[in-house]
């Protein structure tokens, strides 16, 4: 804990990791597993960090910590949500981890973050949707120009990009 508290991360990380199978089933397992998670986040690998946020929900359910947890695990997704140009699996994994959240505590000081969170990612999603249909538009492929519209004023209904969807119909 005194590598913890110092901000030697690492250091603290290692030792945390090799006492986890030492005190497994014991008092003292709910607080070494949850400064290795937290050990693993400060060093910025947010994928180890985020399966382990959400192990600790799953091993320590009654945990007062557990709620903080459970909303860094989504967190976590969100930290890893890639540009729009890329595969957006992450940032999908975000809003349903998100939403999951608000759904286990919906009394919780954090659902406006939340909410806050998911907007933007959901506005990545519409950004590269709409990146597509002008793709499509610009390659005159009108076909795919036409059903990829559609399905984006479907599922964007009151979007940015809305208005210029309507036009390119």
């Amino acid at each position: 804990k005194e590598y913890y508290d110092k901000g030697s991360y690492i250091k603290s990380s290692q030792l945390y990791e090799e006492l986890i199978p030492v005190v497994k089933g014991t008092d003292r397992a709910e607080d070494v597993y949850y400064y290795y998670t937290w050990s693993e986040y400060y060093l910025g690998d947010f994928l180890i960090s985020q399966y382990h946020f959400k192990n600790f929900t799953r091993q320590f359910p009654a945990s007062p910590r557990s709620e903080e947890c459970y909303y860094m695990n989504a967190f976590c997704y969100y930290m890893t949500s890639a540009n729009y140009r890329l595969d957006q699996t992450t940032t999908k994994n975000a809003i349903k981890e998100y939403q999951s959240f608000i759904d286990a505590y919906p009394e919780s000081k954090r659902i406006d973050t939340c909410n806050i969170l998911i907007d933007k990612l959901r506005a990545k999603l519409e950004k590269k949707d709409y990146e597509i249909v002008k793709q499509y538009y610009k390659m005159d492929d009108w076909k795919a120009t036409i059903v990829s519209t559609k399905g984006f004023i479907k599922t964007y209904p009151s979007g940015v990009y809305t208005d210029e969807m309507y036009l390119i119909l």
